[in-house]
């Protein structure tokens, strides 16, 4: 049942994201941390911690990175064209991921991996939807949420 899920461990089935890809990611997102918490008045936005908000963007950056390092090496592994792929990925962010996805998938007639990545990015709107709202619904009071 489980033999052709992205998630089973055969040799066949290799992460796309290698260790200097993780790399990469984390270096570039520890970068943005850092100029966001060390520049004064980047990041003011009333009500909330400066380090919270150099961590944010830190994570972000750091995820959109890894977005564009998969696009990269997926796109290289399948024999696409590397360069147009990473471009859209770069430029057009998690609209590119999303494009690059449901290509890659036609081209190679696996659809898990598309869907598996899109009902991740689904799950996360939606829990951080479920989380945000209440906390922009209330008035201000002492607790944070």
């Amino acid at each position: 049942m489980f033999d052709e899920t992205l998630l089973d461990s055969s040799p066949s089935r290799a992460p796309v994201l290698k260790g200097m890809h993780w790399l990469i990611g984390i270096a570039v997102g520890v970068v943005f941390f850092l100029v966001a918490r060390f520049t004064p008045g980047l990041l003011a936005v009333e009500g909330t911690d400066l380090l919270v908000q150099s961590g944010i963007l830190g994570v972000l950056t750091m995820c959109y990175v890894l977005v564009v390092c998969y696009v990269y090496a997926d796109a290289r592994h399948l024999g696409l064209n590397v360069w147009t792929w990473f471009f859209v990925a770069l430029l057009l962010n998690i609209v590119g991921f999303v494009i690059y996805l449901i290509y890659s998938a036609i081209k190679t007639d696996n659809w898990k991996r598309a869907t598996i990545p899109l009902a991740y990015m689904v799950e996360i709107v939606l829990i951080g939807v479920a989380i945000l709202i209440p906390c922009s619904l209330r008035k201000r009071s002492p607790r944070r949420c």
